[in-house]
């Protein structure tokens, strides 16, 4: 297996005005998960269940100081893309959740973004 490395990924948060990219991108994640719902019943001797909603959550760790503007951003549903230096994709609609900033003695300002997707839009790479 071929290994890629993460120092060209990006990331970006398009809301129709424009694409803005997240600057100095120092990581992200994406995680996908499907609940199930529980149907098992008294006296069942095993447990049963039945698929439920798909899901996915994303975060992206940033250098301060980004292009994005904090207060415009949260709340906002986008597409999201976020990218791999191979040039793969994940891309799907999302909702920016919360953004966090530190800033600590000895290192830069620091921003994480939380976005939360409708796993229904995702485009994954082929």
């Amino acid at each position: 297996m071929a290994a890629v490395h993460g120092k060209g990924g990006t990331v970006t948060f398009d809301t129709g005005d424009g694409e803005a990219s997240l600057a100095t991108i120092t990581a992200w994640t994406y995680a996908s998960a499907s609940d199930t719902a529980d149907t098992s019943g008294m006296g069942d001797s095993f447990t049963s269940a039945v698929p439920g909603l798909d899901t996915f959550t994303a975060t992206a760790d940033v250098v301060a100081q980004t292009t994005l503007d904090i207060p415009t951003v949260l709340g906002v549903s986008a597409t999201l893309t976020l990218q791999i230096e191979s040039g793969k994709t994940i891309s799907a609609a999302a909702i920016a959740v919360s953004a966090t900033e530190t800033c600590s003695v000895d290192d830069v300002g620091r921003l994480s973004y939380s976005f939360v997707g409708n796993a229904d839009t995702v485009t994954y790479p082929s």
